[in-house]
């Protein structure tokens, strides 16, 4: 098989790369790449493959990271920042490897980066059960431990709801195990400084709970679901901007909200959810901008492209969705066209600079610079110290690609399949390091802090590689010594609920994509 031309990537100083083209390989079995007297390990072909052998190890990862022992005790009567009261939050995931705080979201004083957390695991939860729905894979079991471990995070959301229809943001022990310091409160910097602005607008988990909970009760029925997650659109609909830190809703508004809208109009279907789904799809569609440099990018404020670490995915995604339940012609049709212009920026911006990983780069502004394209996000940002792998972004694109490939034209469609096909094989150990970053499977998985007791997972994804330290066009992993440090290491070897969120959606859609 011929080698592509070799390749020298930006500052990343990992030598030459070649790239291959095996796709034409058919029959099942064991392989080995050889190169003159070097041969690569062994690596397996077989249909259907990544569900095999993936999918029950990321459902499996869930379950062990549910909240437990001390922690639950305590969270039955939990204390809220600036108050005497103390509400029951049992139940839920830890964050992470060496976080066992509770997150809807986080860094919603960055305004542009807030992540959807266990409110992205129910929702993800949901959504892989459906895409398995009709295949080789919806074996009653499997559809039962999908079933079962939704209701368990979206029983959590209710416990995290309250009465007049707002959602706590975050229970928070200031990453210290210490149960005298768990509050449901809001937080800001690294240093952990707590405040009472807990309420969750739509961009704060508040819409990605709504869209969980009411995809929740699609698959069981149960009443409380559905009541809560109309509470709480309700509640967010009047008091959302109230909530957001700088007053503006932005794109991650926009497309949470899309999603709570879609999921409610297809729980209850009452047409009202589908009339405001319209309304956020409409402004999630303004939000498509082109500059001199870019064509089509999402933006999140007129000044700034929309990047995201760990959901980039979801304004496609939202969109994909939006379409299964649009019924108005015209409609569908400026949505998918919007959907094309998504994706064949995506597609291009990759292929701008020599990029033989085939690494979904993006389009970035560091706080106070010029808009610039990356392979990685800006690590001067918002927030002023949050970046890490972007394993969860990697996850939400193979997401967008999957499902928004029957939508488009024949010239994007192989395109897309690679494109999606890349980004979960950069995962798994197509990438420079030769780390396999889902734990339990390929070769030299990370460890986070086992030193400490904090292990990672089988089955859960690490937070994965990034820019160099102090080079935005470089790449690390575990550099020394930031690799010993406890306020840096966690950008690379820890795990977060997120990237197994991302990833598992992915190994169904693609096992979906496959059976058809």
């Amino acid at each position: 098989m011929p080698l592509d031309e070799a390749q020298l990537v930006d500052n990343w100083q990992v030598g030459y790369c070649h790239s291959f083209d095996f796709s034409s390989l058919n029959d099942a079995g064991e392989y080995y790449v050889k190169l003159d007297s070097t041969h690569s390990h062994t690596f397996s072909l077989e249909t259907q493959l990544l569900f095999k052998r993936t999918f029950s190890d990321l459902l499996h990862y869930f379950k062990c990271q549910r909240c437990s022992g001390i922690y639950e005790e305590s969270d039955k009567n939990a204390k809220v920042y600036g108050s005497d009261e103390t509400r029951d939050v049992s139940g839920g995931w830890y964050d992470a490897s060496g976080d066992v705080s509770k997150y809807l979201s986080h860094l919603s004083y960055a305004n542009y980066l807030n992540p959807q957390q266990i409110p992205l695991v129910v929702w993800s939860l949901v959504q892989s059960l459906e895409a398995i729905e009709h295949t080789e894979f919806e074996q009653a079991f499997t559809r039962l431990r999908l079933i079962e471990e939704a209701k368990f995070g979206a029983d959590f959301l209710i416990r995290m709801q309250h009465e007049s229809g707002f959602f706590y943001m975050t229970l928070f022990d200031k990453w210290s195990k210490d149960t005298e310091q768990r509050e449901l409160c809001a937080y800001q910097t690294q240093d952990g400084h707590k405040g009472a602005d807990y309420q969750a607008g739509f961009r704060q988990g508040g819409g990605m709970a709504i869209a969980a909970l009411a995809a929740t009760y699609r698959i069981s029925q149960e009443s409380k679901y559905l009541e809560s997650a109309e509470l709480g659109y309700h509640h967010l609909k009047e008091y959302n901007l109230k909530y957001l830190d700088n007053g503006e809703a932005n794109i991650i508004d926009e497309y949470c909200a899309l999603l709570a809208c879609i999921e409610l109009f297809k729980a209850s279907d009452k047409q009202e959810y589908l009339a405001e789904a319209r309304g956020w799809a409409n402004a999630l569609m303004a939000r498509q901008q082109s500059d001199a440099k870019q064509q089509n990018f999402w933006s999140a404020s007129p000044e700034r492209p929309y990047y995201h670490a760990s959901d980039a995915g979801l304004p496609v995604i939202a969109l994909c969705h939006y379409l299964t339940v649009e019924t108005d012609d015209a409609l569908k049709q400026e949505c998918q066209q919007a959907i094309q212009r998504a994706i064949a920026f995506e597609l291009e911006i990759s292929q701008e600079v020599a990029n033989p990983f085939a690494y979904p780069r993006q389009y970035v502004k560091d706080v106070n610079s010029e808009k610039r394209s990356s392979f990685f996000i800006s690590q001067n940002n918002e927030s002023g110290y949050w970046w890490q792998g972007e394993n969860a972004r990697l996850g939400s694109l193979s997401c967008m690609g999957l499902l928004a490939k029957p939508l488009l034209d024949d010239s994007l469609q192989s395109k897309t399949s690679g494109y999606s096909s890349q980004c979960l094989n950069w995962i798994l150990g197509a990438n420079p390091f030769d780390i396999c970053m889902l734990d339990g499977h390929g070769r030299n998985n990370p460890d986070y802090l086992p030193e400490l007791g904090f292990f990672n997972a089988k089955g859960g994804v690490c937070n994965g590689i990034t820019a160099g330290f102090d080079d935005p066009n470089g790449i690390t992993f575990k550099p020394e010594p930031q690799a010993e440090d406890m306020a840096q290491n966690w950008r690379w070897g820890e795990q977060w609920i997120p990237h197994a969120a991302w990833f598992m959606l992915a190994v169904a859609l693609t096992a979906k994509e496959e059976a058809q």
